[in-house]
């Protein structure tokens, strides 16, 4: 399978549907009702606009919400572009965060034009950089006491969530991959990785994904030969490509996307025992542990990008503050 590089395709939006958490009442925001929210807490508050609710959840821990309104809208293009109408219209205190999805590992980044305005997560999502804190292991101890004596079990457990999930990611990753036009995969129509249904999907004992389970789905179009050729090609030469275009360190979670990883988490969790929770409080509860410590352990880079915004907008006689300051 040779790569096309004359192709051209925007970035593939990964995000999958939200978790459905029982006190979810509010609606995504339009980019013209954020500006023209903005006008009304002008100069005292900034606005941070966000994917979607959960991305809203697990910022609940680090923002000072006295000084920052956190708002979603509906999706990453719509992020991207309320950003664009700031910057047109010179709003200094709106700013965006946006999952980095495979912009990275693609070599995809935002227009320059409105980085000023625009944060991104330092792995794939916010999701993964929740579950890469220490956020997991708060969870894991406030849920199953019983860890606390054998220690290591945790960590072997997000290891094999890792392992397993940055597999699926590789068929996500080619299906939004420029250079491969011809693998176009609509995850949020076709296939449902949600827990139990993520069980059809992955091998626990083998820690690995079933890929040839997945692409089943995903591919009916593609006879069993064709099929068992794209595994293999995902697998070992599409992997070792990555590793070649992204030689860090990171390309794991950069691959993973959150949604599975949580789902993965929780399927190995109750695989072993320690969790006595739906796959919706397990979610909330891993999102309510993460603070401003655990941003600067898996989110060093955003921590810092948002930390010299506000030195920017202090200087410039701006009251504008972001991350809270009592837990710093």
């Amino acid at each position: 399978m040779e790569p096309d590089r004359s192709a051209e395709r925007g970035n593939e939006v990964t995000t999958q549907g939200y978790f459905q958490y029982k006190d979810r009442k509010s609606i995504p925001h339009t980019p013209d009702t954020i500006i023209s929210r903005a006008k009304m807490n002008f100069p005292r508050t900034v606005i941070l606009v966000v994917e979607g609710p959960d991305d809203k959840i697990a910022l609940e821990g680090i923002v000072d919400t006295k000084t920052c309104d956190v708002e979603f809208l509906e999706g990453k293009l719509k992020v991207i572009e309320c950003i664009n109408k700031v910057n047109e219209q010179k709003k200094e205190n709106i700013v965006g965060l946006i999952d980095s999805d495979y912009d990275r590992i693609l070599a995809s980044p935002p227009s320059a034009s409105i980085l000023k305005y625009l944060f991104s997560t330092d792995s794939h999502d916010m999701n993964t950089m929740v579950a890469a804190s220490g956020a997991f292991r708060k969870m894991l101890k406030s849920c199953y006491p019983a860890i606390e004596s054998e220690p290591n079990k945790g960590e072997k457990v997000r290891e094999y969530a890792v392992k397993i999930t940055q597999q699926i990611g590789l068929v996500r990753c080619l299906s939004a991959d420029r250079r491969y036009p011809d693998v176009r995969i609509n995850f949020k129509e076709d296939l449902r990785l949600d827990p139990p249904h993520i069980r059809n999907y992955i091998d626990i004992p083998g820690h690995k994904a079933k890929l040839d389970a997945l692409l089943a789905v995903v591919k009916k179009d593609l006879s069993l030969e064709k099929r068992r050729e794209l595994c293999h090609f995902i697998l070992e030469k599409y992997a070792e490509e990555l590793k070649t275009r992204y030689p860090k360190v990171d390309l794991p979670l950069q691959l993973c996307q959150g949604h599975d990883l949580f789902s993965v988490l929780y399927t190995l969790l109750k695989e072993e025992g320690c969790l006595e929770l739906d796959f919706d409080e397990f979610s909330v509860k891993l999102f309510n542990q993460f603070a401003i410590e655990d941003l600067k352990e898996s989110g060093k880079n955003l921590y810092t990008r948002i930390k010299e915004w506000e030195g920017k907008a202090a200087k410039s006689g701006k009251p504008y503050r972001i991350l809270s300051v009592q837990n710093i």
